[in-house]
């Protein structure tokens, strides 16, 4: 027991020095886990930039930074182990050393020091088991430190108020009188952490209850963060905000949630059924979502507009979305009808839209609008927008500049006020007058005729008006705002109605506005279908992957292993030879001193022996099962930044992330643990039964007996761990991906109040894992203490039958203890391979599905092209040229979107690219960046097929600005500047250059870190939609491209930004080729050439004043606009 200090000591140093290096390895690869989240979630921005080399290296700094932390760590544990093994075979040693002089002095007996011999091995035992569980312990109580962190922080910190004033009533209070929506902001203003600059400026707005108020101005001017405010979600904040007299500072929170429905730009669905998104409305009320009443779907359906998106799914309002197994994903449009379904379902006294409907296309917002109008009719709502169009006469408007309240007052009034900033924003949406004076008699000659042609004119193309066909535009918005449209006959229930809608005739079946969507089909994680493997076929699948440096340090590991095995057998053949010295011969006489000298330093020099070997065995398997790791990491990596885009549409990001970065450490085993148990215990059970059979036969055939006996249960345990390590594993990516699901919608949950729904949710799935958590437990300590079971039954049968033959005098006492240590220590060492089934069931499990990754096929996209086509050297007009192209997704074979199309694209002019939602524009767009290739027929570029261009070269010439705004976690420069191969040298001063042309260029200077201030899915700076959209421009102009590609450019921009966009572009097209999208009518008015797209066809193509002139089917397409036509 002396040698206990020195041994805690030795561990508690050297779980000190893991501890720091424990840290970095789960930092850096936390790191590599966010790198390859953006890049299964932000895969599309990736291949368009063909920027996976980047991200490439990226990952591979991460993961070898964790390679080299891990290094330092298995160095450190192993140097443990090394000790602890010299410390407790040493404490042998000195205990029978001292026990000799016991027995020699008469002060104890021989049996006294056998008896405290077999505890000192228990104990020897127990201390080999902890030193190797050790760094475990360590990695869980760092663990466990972060966790209490996160625990710890509080979400809302509450901060004194400035001029809030003493109120009648305390924190939390709950009115108990319905509220009527009286909102006042007084004198309020606020600054977010991470900004130098204050975001509200002194602002006082009074939003009258029971009203309509319009809230506009530039985009980051402050809107946004007056709904952040109202909600709580900040406090810090100067000034006085109450709701019908209540300080918003006293209300609770809850219950202020409850009251209040905030609809944003970009909206976050959560993982379910179409049905049980729209629920989430009511979760707050009811405990059951399925109780409630059918008809309330039916009105929220009808009032989004989604009847005809639900008509073509196969289970109709049953459909999953998400990233479930079959489920399918959502536009940015059908995601926002959604979530407007949801807000009329809530039904909340006030209601806020802010951008909520940007991602429609403005035939269906001119009738979501004008619903919208009816429903809360007599209640608060507030509206912030950059559309003018959208404000009528009579409604309150507030302008927001900088911060500040500008201008507010009716928009009757405010558009005549001279001078008045509302009435400049509003011409910026107007196409200059001498074009309108030009086209005055075409305006007033359609305004006449608007409603006879929409009754002449079938509505059936447009995807959420099939049921509408040849009904007049005030009837079409009468039915939505009245709800009197039945779709099957009355006997049916409204819930029936809906889940049957999916027999209704469907036109042109379009799974969504982009028409890239496809039903998943996650194939990588079915686990019925998931081909199992044995460890060594395994291991045959992971030498590719282990270099041949690392094959030969591991043979020298093996080796090194197969010598600590004989030197365990001779440290128990020494050591029975120990005890001798204290056994009385038949004389009585012990032995000399010199004999128990001679033999305490033989067993030193083995102890020491045996640590060191072991230390060296630790190491350097260690070392090179994680170098393998990172190979496969990084190969795995590789593969999947090779994959087409249906791939990435149907991958789970948290599962493959867990699977690379966590679930692959569990390899480690197979090549730092299994291979050298293996080795060992072969030589091991050899030498030792061998040995054992030299000095008494019968004996040791007895002790020989029990291996079989381990080998059963080895393998029952093996085949029944394995069952409940699967399950335990599928039970915690459950709960993985509802916490990262929760986390992701945090402030989606915390708008509709779905804490308790997430909550139960969640306690719903760690209840499953700790079910089966504990069940696996059980099992798991069977195995643990089976083989000392069957080490304590063997102990017990070799000693009754080694006396036994003592008595008999067929043994001597010395042969039956060398037998006996010959037996135990061997066994002991084969019980390790029992305890270590649940790891190597992990690991097999981590291993097969990485194996699966790496064996998938490349994408032939990916790889081929050569060719580098001159811009300069190009003479002809066309920079793409589609020839009879066919085209359908790779998941909906069968629904073509480009039928025999033909289209030719000119160099340096603006091609504007408009149609409704499904006919086939996104499809465009991907195919001439080459994310997608044809199905056949022929597409060109610069009078090259496109597919023998050199990809990178292609992406590299074209810049791109998406709907969705990409940002990882870096600065602004490192965003801006990102894979940007432009042979202009991109310094801060051009940087600054290209931000003043997007009128960024003051925002960012005020930022606490001008450009290297962060930005990303983690940073605390909060940019709105409008300025990221502005900074995606500035990245694309950065690139000096000779193609520009824009999709939706200017949906966030406020008048004013999106006037100095379209001049920007006219400035541009001469030395570059711009195809966009968009459904706004300024921008179509500064394109040279309109292509109106329907069914996959042109079926309109000229210039803006052209195709109003012409009257064909751009005509009708922007006649539906309604007042924004005009």
């Amino acid at each position: 027991m002396a040698s206990f200090p020195i041994i805690m000591a030795f561990a508690y140093l050297f779980s000190k020095l893991t501890e720091k290096y424990i840290m970095l390895e789960n930092n850096s690869s936390g790191e590599a886990i966010k790198i390859i989240d953006w890049n299964l979630t932000s895969f599309k921005w990736i291949k368009m930039n063909f920027s996976k080399a980047i991200e490439t290296s990226k990952f591979s700094d991460a993961i070898s930074l964790s390679r080299w932390a891990f290094n330092r760590v298995s160095f450190y544990s192993s140097l443990n182990i090394g000790f602890m093994k010299i410390l407790s075979l040493m404490m042998f040693v000195q205990s029978f050393w001292y026990g000799s002089f016991l027995v020699s002095h008469k002060i104890n007996s021989s049996g006294d020091v056998l008896s405290t011999f077999y505890s000192c091995l228990n104990v020897a035992q127990i201390l080999d088991g902890i030193s190797v569980q050790i760094v475990m312990i360590q990695k869980g109580h760092i663990a466990l430190i972060k966790v209490l962190g996160f625990v710890g922080v509080k979400t809302f910190e509450s901060s004194k108020q400035i001029n809030d004033g003493l109120q009648p009533y305390e924190t939390d209070f709950v009115p108990k009188i319905p509220i009527q929506g009286r909102i006042l902001f007084e004198n309020v203003s606020f600054q977010y952490p991470s900004r130098e600059q204050p975001v509200l400026k002194n602002v006082s707005i009074s939003i009258p209850a029971n009203t309509l108020t319009f809230i506009v101005g530039k985009s980051g001017s402050g809107k946004s963060t007056l709904n952040s405010l109202l909600l709580k979600f900040y406090t810090n904040y100067e000034g006085k905000i109450t709701v019908d007299g209540y300080s918003v500072a006293k209300l609770d929170r809850e219950w202020l949630s409850n009251q209040i429905t905030l609809i944003q730009q970009d909206c976050i669905l959560f993982n379910g059924t179409i049905k049980e998104n729209i629920s989430l409305g009511l979760a707050h009320k009811v405990d059951d979502l399925d109780s409630i009443d059918p008809t309330l779907f039916q009105t929220s359906i009808q009032f989004s507009l989604l009847q005809q998106l639900i008509a073509d799914l196969p289970n109709g309002i049953d459909t999953m979305i998400g990233n479930e197994d079959e489920a399918i994903s959502l536009s940015g449009g059908q995601s926002q009808k959604l979530a407007l379904a949801r807000a009329r379902l809530r039904d909340t006294p006030i209601l806020i839209l802010d951008e909520s409907t940007s991602a429609i296309d403005t035939v269906q917002r001119d009738f979501i609008m004008k619903a919208v109008r009816h429903w809360r009719k007599g209640r608060t709502t507030i509206i912030m927008t950059h559309e003018f169009s959208q404000i009528e006469d009579n409604d309150l408007v507030y302008l927001l500049e900088n911060g500040t309240l500008l201008e507010h007052g009716l928009k009757r009034d405010l558009r005549h006020r001279n001078g008045g900033k509302f009435k400049l924003l509003e011409s910026y949406e107007q196409v200059d007058d001498g074009i309108n004076d030009k086209r005055a008699s075409y305006f007033a000659n359609t305004t006449g005729n608007r409603k006879s042609m929409i009754n002449r004119s079938s509505i059936v193309d447009f995807d959420d008006f099939r049921f509408y066909n040849n009904r007049p535009r005030s009837t079409i918005i009468s039915s939505i705002l009245f709800n009197n449209i039945n779709y099957e006959p009355p006997n049916n229930t409204a819930m029936d109605t809906l889940k049957r809608m999916s027999v209704l005739p469907v036109l042109n079946t379009k799974i969504n506005d982009i028409e890239e969507q496809k039903q998943v089909d996650i194939h990588s994680n079915d686990d019925d279908e998931e081909p199992q493997i044995g460890i060594f076929q395994l291991l045959g699948k992971l030498s590719p992957y282990i270099s041949t440096k690392s094959k030969m340090m591991i043979l020298l590991g093996l080796a090194a292993g197969m010598i600590n095995s004989v030197l365990n057998t001779v440290f128990s053949f020494c050591f029975a030879k120990m005890i001798a010295g204290i056994i009385p011969n038949s004389h009585g006489h012990l032995k000399t001193g010199d004999y128990l000298l001679r033999w305490s330093m033989i067993l030193t020099g083995i102890a020491i022996a045996d640590g060191v070997s072991d230390f060296f065995v630790k190491f350097v398997m260690k070392v090179c099962a994680e170098k393998m790791i990172i190979k496969l990491r990084l190969e795995a990596f590789k593969k999947i930044s090779n994959q087409d885009m249906q791939w990435f549409q149907s991958c789970k990001p948290n599962e493959i992330s867990s699977l690379l970065m966590n679930d692959s450490r569990e390899l480690r085993g197979i090549v730092a643990d299994f291979l050298n148990i293996v080795c060992s215990i072969t030589v091991l059970m050899f030498l030792s039964s061998i040995w054992a059979i030299i000095v008494g036969w019968k004996l040791a055939l007895v002790g020989i007996s029990f291996i079989p006996l381990f080998g059963l249960t080895s393998t029952c345990y093996a085949l029944l761990i394995q069952k409940y390590e699967d399950s335990y594993k599928e039970s915690i990516i459950s709960v993985e991906n509802h916490s990262y699901e929760t986390i992701i919608g945090m402030k989606s949950i915390l708008c509709l109040n779905l804490k308790r729904y997430f909550n139960k949710k969640f306690d719903v799935k760690a209840a499953e894992v700790s079910q089966i958590a504990t069940k696996r437990a059980i099992l798991i300590g069977f195995g643990f203490s089976l083989p000392n079971f069957i080490i304590y039954l063997c102990q017990s049968v070799l000693l009754f039958y080694g006396l036994k033959l003592v008595a008999y005098h067929e043994y001597t006492i010395v042969t039956v203890m060398e037998v006996n240590m010959l037996i135990l220590f061997s066994v002991g060492t084969i019980s390790s391979l029992l305890t270590s089934s649940p790891s190597l069931n992990r690991a097999l499990r981590a291993g097969c599905k990485i194996m699966q990754l790496l064996e998938m096929d490349d994408d032939s996209n990916e790889l081929t092209g050569y060719l580098k086509p001159s811009f300069q050297r190009h003479l002809q007009d066309n920079v793409y040229d589609f020839m009879n192209v066919n085209f359908a997704y790779p998941s909906l074979p069968d629904n073509p979107v480009l039928n025999n199309f033909n289209l030719k694209i000119e160099k340096n002019k603006i091609t504007c690219i408009v149609g409704e939602s499904g006919c086939g524009k996104s499809t465009i767009l991907s195919l001439i960046t080459r994310l997608y290739t044809v199905s056949s027929g022929y597409l060109d570029f610069l009078d090259f097929d496109i597919s023998q261009v050199k990809l990178a070269y292609l992406r590299e010439i074209i810049g791109i600005v998406s709907q969705q705004h990409y940002f990882f976690d870096g600065s602004i420069r490192e965003n801006l500047t990102y894979n940007n191969n432009s042979s202009v040298e991109i310094t801060d001063e051009f940087i600054y250059e290209t931000l003043a042309k997007v009128d960024m260029r003051h925002f960012v200077e005020t930022l606490p870190n001008d450009l290297d201030t962060q930005i990303g899915n983690s940073a605390n700076l909060l940019i709105s939609g409008g300025q990221s959209q502005r900074l995606s421009i500035a990245r694309a102009l950065l690139k000096k491209p000779k193609i520009l590609i824009l999709d939706e450019c200017t949906s966030s921009l406020d008048p004013e930004n999106s006037k100095c966009i379209r001049d920007l572009l006219i400035e541009m097209k001469t030395d570059v080729t711009i195809v966009m999208v968009s459904h706004r009518r300024d921008m179509m008015a500064i394109s040279d050439r309109i292509v109106c797209l329907k069914d996959g066809n042109i079926v309109d193509d000229g210039s803006y004043y052209e195709l109003m002139s012409k009257k064909g089917e751009f005509h009708r397409f922007m006649d539906l606009h309604g007042d924004e036509a005009n």
